[in-house]
């Protein structure tokens, strides 16, 4: 008599959920495996990575002082971090250290890279296979961040391999608060291909070009001929000061600043006046400089250069006080014409008073330099 035994009508299909489970496991993990990456940092920066349970309330503002305070006790520049709020007492903070990032200062404050929340949810740095398809992975556990900087051993475990130092880095994880813990770890890549030489440092950059002279002004020289307006205080700042000597007198002077400051691109007389000095009279204008320009530095306490009074076509003098008319010389005239840029025409000397006499070299005028002043003599 044939015996007939009898499957459990169940046992295929609870093994097979059995399976479907185990695979569906096996999916989740490798999904979280990959979606949980080590590239936030530039390859050769440490990388420290903390879940911290702070008061509640606490924001990004953590992570960030965090990652400063991190780098600057292994004395290297924070360079970029990462954060995650997770809840209100879990905080979740990423921090990269530079050590191949040179340019970035060690007084700046790290950059928030804007990372997924994938990214957070992985394990500890030391944990993540940061070499290349081919090339060994290997992890030394250190005492400290200092001492895995300070001491590295990656390249020698890679030669009694036989294989070339690929890639090393210094990495931790742990919590700040409420109890600071971390584990230290150096990550080594052996690889059988020796890796190209660094590329070389770039240029340094061009020095930073100096900037613009300040605008000119003309600083006035003290002298009987050539009184000051800011001493004098007659003219604003910002007006053009002209002094000449009128042939007519002093009723002539009216008319004639008209004419000086029309022909200095400033038809407006804001104030003139005529005085009489030791041997003749005196006609002063101030003519009004309508566009002015920014205001000139304060005048500097050394003595001015002579002869920067000059801007017009006419022949004038540049007057100065010598010790003696025997030095009141052509030559003497030519130097101070040739440093004001003027041409020199004559000298004339009395009471210890060189007058240089020159023409200016044509060119265009600039009249609207503030507080000008200009020393002329009609013949």
């Amino acid at each position: 008599m044939a015996i007939i035994r009898r499957r459990f009508p169940g046992y295929f299909t609870s093994s097979s959920h059995v399976f479907a489970i185990l695979a569906i496991c096996v999916l989740l993990s490798a999904e979280m495996a990959a979606a949980w990456k080590r590239d936030m940092c530039i390859p050769g920066d440490v990388y420290i990575d903390s879940r911290n349970h702070p008061a509640k309330g606490t924001g990004c503002e953590f992570c960030e002082n965090w990652c400063s305070k991190q780098c600057l006790d292994l004395e290297l520049p924070a360079v970029s971090y990462g954060c995650l709020v997770a809840g209100d007492t879990d905080i979740r903070c990423k921090c990269c250290c530079g050590r191949s990032s040179s340019s970035v200062s060690s007084s700046s404050l790290p950059t928030l890279l804007n990372r997924p929340e994938s990214e957070f949810n992985g394990g500890w740095p030391h944990d993540y296979n940061i070499c290349q398809p081919g090339e060994d992975h290997e992890k030394v556990e250190r005492v400290d961040g200092r001492f895995c900087i300070n001491n590295p051993s990656c390249e020698e475990n890679c030669r009694r391999k036989q294989r070339w130092l690929t890639r090393a880095e210094c990495v931790a994880g742990g919590q700040a608060v409420p109890n600071p813990s971390y584990k230290w770890y150096e990550q080594c890549c052996c690889g059988l291909v020796k890796p190209p030489p660094p590329s070389p440092s770039p240029p340094p950059l061009p020095p930073t070009p100096p900037p613009p002279p300040p605008p000119q002004c003309c600083t006035v020289m003290p002298s009987p001929l050539c009184p000051s307006p800011f001493q004098k205080n007659m003219c604003r700042a910002e007006d053009i000061y002209v002094a000449f000597k009128p042939r007519g007198g002093c009723g002539i002077c009216p008319s004639e600043c008209n004419t000086k400051c029309s022909g200095l691109d400033s038809p407006t007389v804001s104030m003139q006046r005529c005085t009489a000095e030791p041997t003749s009279q005196l006609c002063e204008c101030c003519c009004k400089n309508n566009t002015p320009s920014a205001p000139c530095p304060s005048p500097h306490p050394q003595t001015p250069p002579v002869g920067t009074c000059s801007a017009t076509t006419e022949d004038a003098f540049i007057p100065t006080l010598v010790t003696d008319c025997s030095l009141c010389t052509n030559e003497y005239c030519e130097d101070i014409c040739s440093a004001s840029g003027v041409i020199f025409t004559r000298m004339e000397c009395a009471s210890s008073k060189c007058n240089c006499w020159f023409r200016t070299i044509p060119q265009p005028l600039s009249p609207k330099a503030l507080g000008s002043s200009i020393c002329l003599e009609t013949h």
